[in-house]
């Protein structure tokens, strides 16, 4: 029998990729999209209606939205939920601090990806597992984006939190921190400048962040529980400063 995955926001990029190898498993996904109805069609398409049960458009910054989706899925039994969805906010920052932008990209990034798993949890089978979508911006202080890095911090902690709840059920949670990766939400500064500061010297692909939410969700993972993967090509672990003073050294 198929196992059955829930897949957000799997319309564009990472959540696209992560569709894409679930159902390249023989899995059943359903998904959501918003904005990309588009290219989920054209994923149902290549894959059949029988494989890639399509839900929306659900637009999470809106709760009731999130709430609508919940219902929906009431009666379906998951293997693994990868809420994927997410949105970024670029100009957003204590000098032009906006608490309705902040507020919008908190219910998309990280309250629905709670309400999903937590109203949801009944739904998701013995031995199943839940990967949490965050981000390598949880982890410094950031400059802008205030929400986005915010919102991917709170997600960790969210993981950390069902793990030691969902355990007794038989359920794994664990999480991953993609960096620069290859899709429409990058930025200019992270494809000229993370490939000058990332030891393998590149970006990203989202093929990349999908194989590992793949093994998360697998049983090769059965004893991989309440961890945060980051996937960045070794960028977390460099220091510009180290870095540079070496490079200055070595010119001595």
């Amino acid at each position: 029998m198929n196992k059955v995955a829930l897949i957000t926001g799997i319309g564009r990029g990472i959540g696209k990729a992560i569709c894409e190898r679930f159902l390249d498993d023989e899995y059943i996904v359903h998904g959501t999209f918003y904005t990309s109805e588009k290219y989920a069609k054209e994923l149902q398409l290549k894959y059949g209606s029988d494989k890639l049960i399509l839900h929306g458009p659900y637009d999470f910054r809106d709760l009731k939205q999130v709430n609508e989706l919940i219902n929906e899925l009431i009666n379906v039994r998951f293997d693994a939920v990868i809420p994927s969805a997410g949105m970024f906010s670029e100009n957003d920052d204590f000098i032009s601090f906006d608490l309705g932008v902040f507020n919008e990209t908190m219910h998309c990034n990280f309250y629905a990806p709670l309400m999903i798993c937590t109203k949801l949890q009944s739904n998701i089978n013995n031995k199943g597992s839940i990967v949490i979508m965050s981000s390598n911006d949880a982890y410094p202080g950031a400059f802008s984006s205030l929400s986005y890095s915010i919102s991917k911090s709170a997600l960790i902690s969210l993981m950390k939190c069902l793990c030691v709840n969902f355990g007794p059920m038989g359920i794994r949670v664990n999480s991953v921190a993609p960096g620069a990766i290859n899709t429409v939400m990058n930025t200019p500064e992270q494809e000229r400048d993370a490939p000058l500061y990332t030891p393998i010297a590149r970006i990203g692909q989202p093929s990349e962040v999908a194989d590992v939410v793949w093994y998360l969700a697998s049983e090769h993972s059965s004893f991989v529980n309440g961890e945060n993967i980051t996937i960045d090509g070794g960028y977390n672990v460099v220091s510009i400063l180290l870095k540079n003073e070496a490079k200055r050294n070595r010119v001595k």
